[in-house]
């Protein structure tokens, strides 16, 4: 009874836009920045693929479940960075799945700073299954749709990216930058989706324009051990969100903390499988309301980034960085 009550709640949530959750969050975003800024396209110098699944308030009927897919690299004769990604998302009785390519162009400001300007576009497709909703109704309302209910939704992001990379070090595992800050504006179209709520509600709702900020710096405490705190922001409409972290490198492993504010504390652990591939795992503590219903939340990453055919900016993956001599 108490799973069904939570459930209709959520049901209720997912319809009332200023209580929505409207994009997947991360609690390890620090290693899937291309799903979040379209300007770290390419950023690494090398061709990358990451791999993300999260699975949110575990034990919730109908909670936020999330796996993104991307690759993104660097191309020489542009300029700047291409890249793909996928996302697949289901929160109650809404599925989202979308695919978008971008590209950011890089400025190298100086030989130990870059900018990227990054724009990404693509296209979301969101279905609204009845059954689902007609079952946690216990089919008393014959007003509910049974049918599966879509819609297509055009989409565009556009960010900045800075970063100092780290300069000098060894072939071990390290965090990728001294130094990086970012900005996002996601779903700049606005684009509504009031046609498939209106089968059930005459709710007025959109993917509301909404803005995300980053940033990091990394600490060298001693040889081959690093200190990197890390910040994420975002805001849609009136809902924000804001996660601090802060993962210790001591090469071939990572271990982190996070807080996400009045929701949870999360820790991380994330090991340098070889040379190019990485992997991590983090469980989020809910501190919020809905800490009696669930037992928390998991999160796994799977980065492999292929070696660089650039010897003076070698390939570096989500926490690896690996510097050769100049030629």
């Amino acid at each position: 009874m108490r799973s069904l009550l939570i459930g209709v709640c959520l049901v209720f949530a997912i319809f009332r836009p200023v209580l929505a959750q409207q994009d997947a969050q991360f609690t390890m975003f620090m290693f899937n920045r291309y799903v979040m800024n379209p300007a770290y396209t390419g950023a690494l110098k090398a061709t990358n693929i990451t791999g993300v699944g999260r699975a949110q308030w575990v034990g919730i009927p109908g909670a936020p479940n999330t796996a993104t897919a991307s690759v993104n690299g660097y191309v020489k004769k542009l300029h700047g960075g291409v890249g793909a990604y996928m996302v697949g998302d289901e929160l109650g009785p809404i599925s989202t799945l979308g695919v978008k390519g971008s590209y950011a162009f890089h400025w190298d400001i100086s030989e130990k700073a870059n900018l990227n300007i990054g724009v990404a576009g693509g296209v979301y497709q969101k279905v609204l299954n009845g059954d689902w909703l007609y079952q946690m109704n216990n089919g008393v309302d014959p007003v509910l749709p049974q049918a599966s209910q879509n819609i297509l939704l055009p989409d565009l992001d556009a960010g900045l990216y800075f970063r100092m990379p780290l300069q000098g070090v060894t072939s071990t595992a390290y965090p990728q930058d001294k130094l990086y800050i970012g900005a996002a504006v996601n779903h700049i179209l606005e684009p509504s989706i009031e046609p498939l709520l209106a089968v059930v509600d005459n709710t007025k709702s959109k993917l509301s324009r909404g803005i995300s900020a980053t940033a990091g710096m990394t600490f060298k405490l001693r040889q081959n051990v690093y200190l990197e705190p890390n910040f994420h922001f975002r805001m849609a409409g009136p809902l924000t969100q804001f996660d601090i972290n802060a993962n210790l490198y001591i090469s071939p492993m990572v271990f982190g903390i996070s807080h996400r504010w009045k929701d949870s504390f999360s820790g991380l652990v994330g090991f340098n499988a070889s040379t190019y591939l990485f992997m991590g795992y983090s469980y989020d503590y809910t501190t919020s309301n809905l800490g009696s219903f669930t037992t928390g939340s998991h999160e796994l990453v799977v980065s492999y980034t292929f070696p660089s055919k650039y010897r003076f900016q070698p390939p570096r993956q989500g926490n690896r960085t690996l510097y050769r001599d100049a030629i």
